[in-house]
């Protein structure tokens, strides 16, 4: 059966923009029709998550799957529930450094709007209280001209005894203070937090007016003349306000402005410290009754669906003009042409059976041009492909609508500079999702937590994909490099100054700090002193500022910036206006600028080993699959994006193995098969195995190319450079093992008879050994887990081949345990194993089969062999080499990897497939 879908539905069209910075995480999960949940942790108060509601621009899903851009939301009203636990609370009035209590609209104008959430919301459970303090006032014998003076930000309440009989009680006091407090004018002097007060005897009771968590922060302090008139503490902390509410947030989306709308989003930040340095927070959001209400055509989301017909940017049908290149990326296909040539031109004919809109699939950018287009020789229209966006967009705009069946012609032309880019055209029969493609049990794309594809989506749309795509086979899913991890922070500078009050202040001298052009300052009452004044400025900080923190010490006040991220960095001046005679001076010490973020760190003391976005990710993935009976496995690596420092493998130069990842500057570094590397690595695969068990799957890990690394280091201007087996830890087993120091072998072609053997032997054994004890580790915990080994057979084949001349056969022997030629004698249930270079890069079907044989030819059963191949590089024949994979009875084919079958809309192999790739449906 077709399958409705609609705007704004969870578990259907939500995602994550992502987080910020590599200590972070979060993860979108636990996705219904009507409710979901985003959690994970924050370490750095410059942190915050981005969850994108609305894009009508779908990077995701597979053409067949992908909803048309609809930017249509007049006559549509969205509400839902939300309650927030370790976040910036939403009704919190302090001062945004990120957009956390809006929900930001780019129009379909490209025009902007932020709109306020807590400004459409109502509290229908929870907690949502108020924070209160009190002071107690002591009458100790009071005397005329005593007096008292309670502090809040820069208001002074102030209380002089009078010169009458009979004197005031301490209760009249009290009353007299409450009355100056209730006084005040708050709207006008644009107070985000106004206090009210209540007079019980002598006990003033101080409310924050504006409930929530943020009146925590609040602090009053008392100056007295003397003990005769006094409170008993000098210092009120406001406790008891709670922002822990259940809120209604209701959006009518013509009412507010953005009827049209390209892209929506709601921005997650970490909750302020409380006069304090940030300590990692755990969060989450949970959202419930979420509906959209309106017109039903409004609401509903439609595919290409069955009889559309998609003209590729090589096809036949296509005729250029001018000057045009390839491009290979993120298109259909993996390709698109594009020129910056004015007046180049591209005509295309195309024949649809049925009513159709046409689209154009392109490239929207700001460094693109204007296109003209005509249809049949109509009048010209004009499509600005012009964007602010980062990166670029590439998607479909609709060129026309209601075009009659037939064959037709389509002229595109380049007006204007700037680069057009022609990916494909698409006569799309508007449709609902088609009837789910026949699921085969042989085959399933992998899944990669470290690309978009995976761990910005809720597992709920990721498996939903998977079976309308017909793909039932087993699943892989490999943890990734960096978004999992437990992370610490080192090597961070964050900024400060130390203010220190010295000399005698005198009545009505004025002390003023600048931070960041935000001016505080103070009047100095009678009876204030030094340790006063830096009090004083603390509270007042630390009860208003959203981008420094502070705290005193006698008469030394210290400010820190909230993170040393360049965000934070604020300029800084401190002094003093006086009349003659007062001898008070304000010095300063130190700058707010000047932070130094630091590196964030795996982290292996933490537990569990994965973070709290991964781990409620994999929980609901894992959760999803039991649903489906669906067996997956998952992988981790040898590979860590800034790993402790004994974890990494070295050259006999010293240097670490590092490669890039392709994501910033980060760099990924191969590990050793070291012990402190093995300590965290059971962590890692135990809490994978407790997280599948807790969902009532068998627990199935993959130990992913658990290999010695493949390259050298050595060159001409590096000729200490060698083979990755020179750790510290490595070294001193072999010392201890072979009676001397380990040979140097420079060249994955070496020798491995050198020495006898000994050596090559040596470090195989040091696999063989480490891969054992964390199989033993596993199954001490979970008896019944099924444990594989991925083996790439392309980097260790025998004698180099390729266009990048992989292997070698020092490779081969040290990377390839005897044990594991053997099903019977290698402690594993599985072998996968891959030669994507040989696929991917070399397009070469015979190194593959290759591959095929040789594992087919160790003594392991057909059952337990499993075959990882590419379909991340385009023009490989992948649905060739899969074809022989199941000729030769491999029974199980992982495709490597999922973003590339949605990105590419890559089809099945013939033998899977239920209708021509150039028809939708």
């Amino acid at each position: 059966m077709s399958e409705k879908i609609y705007k704004l539905q969870p578990n259907r069209t939500l995602q994550l923009r992502g987080f910020d910075a590599l200590g972070a995480s979060a993860a979108l999960h636990s996705a219904t029709e009507t409710s979901f949940k985003v959690s994970g942790v924050f370490r750095d108060p410059a942190d915050f998550a981005v969850l994108v509601l609305y894009d009508a621009d779908n990077f995701y899903e597979h053409p067949r799957l992908k909803y048309l851009p609809d930017f249509d939301f007049s006559g549509l009203t969205l509400s839902f529930d939300v309650r927030y636990a370790g976040l910036m609370p939403l009704d919190s009035p302090k001062y945004p450094t990120i957009d956390w209590p809006y929900l930001d609209v780019i129009r379909a104008d490209e025009s902007t709007a932020r709109i306020p959430l807590f400004e459409h919301a109502e509290q229908v459970g929870g907690v949502y209280s108020k924070a209160e303090a009190a002071f107690v006032i002591e009458d100790n014998g009071l005397q005329p001209y005593d007096r008292l003076t309670l502090w809040y930000l820069n208001f002074a309440f102030d209380y002089i005894v009078p010169d009458q009989s009979p004197l005031p009680s301490a209760a009249e006091v009290t009353a007299a203070l409450a009355a100056q407090i209730n006084a005040v004018d708050w709207e006008a002097f644009g107070t985000l937090i106004p206090l009210g007060a209540q007079a019980e005897g002598n006990t003033l009771r101080i409310i924050a007016e504006r409930p929530g968590v943020d009146g925590n922060m609040i602090r009053m302090y008392a100056v007295a003349k003397n003990n005769r008139l006094r409170t008993t503490a000098p210092v009120a902390e406001f406790r008891g306000g709670s922002s822990d509410a259940v809120w209604r947030v209701t959006l009518d989306f013509e009412a507010l402005g953005v009827p049209y709308i390209r892209q929506m989003w709601m921005t997650f930040a970490p909750p302020l410290a409380d006069g304090a340095a940030f300590e990692p927070t755990e969060w989450e959001a949970e959202f419930s009754n979420w509906s959209v209400s309106g017109p039903e055509e409004k609401r509903a989301l439609k595919v290409a669906g069955p009889g559309s017909v998609r003209v590729e940017e090589n096809d036949a049908w296509c005729s250029y003009t001018g000057d045009w290149v390839a491009e290979s990326g993120f298109y259909s296909g993996g390709y698109a042409r594009k020129t910056s040539s004015p007046g180049a031109t591209l005509t295309v004919t195309y024949c649809c059976a049925k009513a159709h809109d046409l689209y154009l699939g392109t490239s929207l950018y700001a460094d693109r041009g204007v296109v003209g287009i005509s249809l049949d020789g109509d009048q010209e229209t004009e499509l600005d492909c012009r964007l602010a966006a980062e990166p670029p967009v590439i998607t479909r705009r609709r060129l026309r609508s209601a075009v009659a069946a037939g064959s037709h012609t389509v002229t595109l032309k380049l007006k204007t500079v700037g680069w057009f880019y022609f990916d494909f055209l698409e006569a799309a029969v508007a449709g609902d999702i088609p009837e789910a493609c026949p699921a085969d049990n042989q085959i399933a794309p992998a899944l990669d937590y470290s690309t978009d594809h995976t761990y910005k989506l809720p597992p709920a749309r990721i498996l939903w994909m998977l079976d309308q795509l017909g793909y039932a086979g087993p699943l892989n899913e490999y943890i990734g490099v960096f978004w999992w991890n437990q992370r610490k922070r080192e090597g961070a500078t964050v900024p400060s100054v130390t203010v220190s009050f010295e000399g005698q202040f005198l009545p009505d001298d004025q002390v003023f700090l600048n931070i960041g052009g935000q001016v505080s300052g103070k009047t100095v009452f009678p009876n204030e002193n030094n340790e006063v004044l830096a009090r004083h400025f603390q509270y007042f900080i630390n009860a208003t500022y959203v981008g420094v923190w502070a705290a005193a010490d006698g008469n030394t006040l210290t400010i820190t910036a909230r993170s040393p991220q360049p965000a934070y960095s604020f300029s800084f001046n401190a002094w003093k206006e006086s009349g003659q005679n007062s001898t008070g001076t304000v010095n300063y010490t130190g700058s707010l600028t000047g932070g130094q973020p630091g590196r964030w760190v795996v982290d292996p003391e933490q537990t569990p080993a994965l973070n709290r976005g991964a781990c409620d990710w994999h929980r609901d993935f894992f959760r999803e699959c039991k649903l489906r009976e669906r067996e997956v496995t998952v992988s981790s690596s040898m590979e860590l994006v800034n790993p402790p420092e004994d974890f990494a493998a070295r050259f006999p130069d010293g240097a670490p193995v590092e490669t890039s990842v392709g994501f910033g500057e980060l760099v990924s570094t191969h590990c050793t098969f070291s012990s402190p590397m093995r300590n965290y690595q059971r962590q890692v695969f135990k809490t994978l195995a407790d997280l599948m068990a807790e969902a009532e799957l068998t627990p199935n890990l993959q130990f992913g190319e658990f290999c010695w690394w493949y390259f050298t280091n050595r060159s001409e201007q590096n000729p200490s450079g060698g083979m990755a087996y020179y750790d510290e830890e490595t070294r001193a087993a072999a010392q201890t093992q072979l009676g001397r120091q380990l040979y140097v072998f420079t060249s994955p072609e070496d020798d491995p008879a050198v020495n006898g053997g000994a050596d090559a032997l040596f470090l195989r054994n040091r696999l063989r050994d480490y891969v054992s004890d964390l199989a033993g580790f596993v199954r001490q915990h979970h008896p019944e887990a099924r444990l594989e080994v991925l083996y790439p057979c392309d980097v260790n084949r025998p004698t180099p081949a390729g266009v990048h001349n992989l292997g070698g056969r020092l490779n081969r022997f040290i990377n390839l345990p005897v044990e594991w030629e053997a099903k019977q004698t290698s402690g594993l249930d599985g072998i996968k194993f891959e030669a994507l270079d040989f696929g991917a890069w070399c397009r070469d079907l015979d190194l593959t089969r290759e591959a095929m044989e040789f594992i087919l030819g160790l003594n392991w059963p057909r059952e337990s062999i499993r075959y990882l191949l590419p379909v991340f590089q385009p023009g490989f024949p992948w649905d060739r080499d899969s074809m022989a994979a199941l000729g030769l009875g491999i029974p199980s084919l992982v495709l490597w990897a999922f973003d590339h079958i949605c990105l590419f809309g890559a089809e099945k192999p013939a033998r899977f497939k239920t209708g021509g790739a150039r028809f939708q449906g």
